[in-house]
């Protein structure tokens, strides 16, 4: 007998889980704005679990790794609005990821150009180090940095935030 690796998806609108078994259910409320790239926030999310090929239908279908199904599980959204340690822990991780790549960033540039842009993303990086994806992200995007500097960063908090959705509202 084969077995299979069991798949997991974040669903925004589901309309056809296709035999994946429903994890747990969340909505997010119509006052949380869309992503900077226009991607939607706001809906009934569903985490999905299958062990073997399924092809679950919806707004959007996202299939994610079982880490991140572990983690977005214990999430405010599917997690009764309460997020445990484990899913903190994730979003202290991507912290990390972002600062990491930030300072790579800096490191290739002269020191002019690396000092300013590392005070136009100070309060970035405050956020970043107390672990609030939420907060680095809103903070990223109101900064001073060039519009090209955010189209490069602002694809990893999409992603980001399309496998581990939240209320993103003011």
């Amino acid at each position: 007998m084969e077995l299979h690796t069991p798949r997991f998806w974040i669903v925004l609108g589901l309309t056809d889980a296709d035999e994946a078994a429903t994890v747990a259910t969340g909505t997010i409320p119509g006052t949380s704005p869309n992503l900077v790239d226009g991607t939607v926030t706001q809906g009934s999310y569903t985490l999905l679990k299958c062990g073997h090929d399924a092809n679950p239908l919806g707004t959007r279908v996202t299939e994610i790794l079982f880490e991140e199904a572990q983690a977005v599980s214990n999430s405010s959204l599917f997690n009764g609005g309460v997020s445990t340690p484990a899913f903190v822990t994730r979003e202290k991780e991507f912290c990390v990821f972002m600062r990491e790549v930030f300072m790579a960033d800096q490191a290739g540039l002269g020191t002019v150009a690396a000092d300013a842009l590392l005070t136009a993303l100070t309060p970035t990086n405050e956020a970043l180090s107390a672990g609030s994806v939420s907060l680095a992200y809103t903070r990223f995007n109101a900064s001073s940095v060039d519009q090209a500097v955010k189209d490069a960063y602002n694809p990893y908090f999409v992603d980001y935030f399309i496998k581990h959705p939240r209320d993103l509202s003011p």
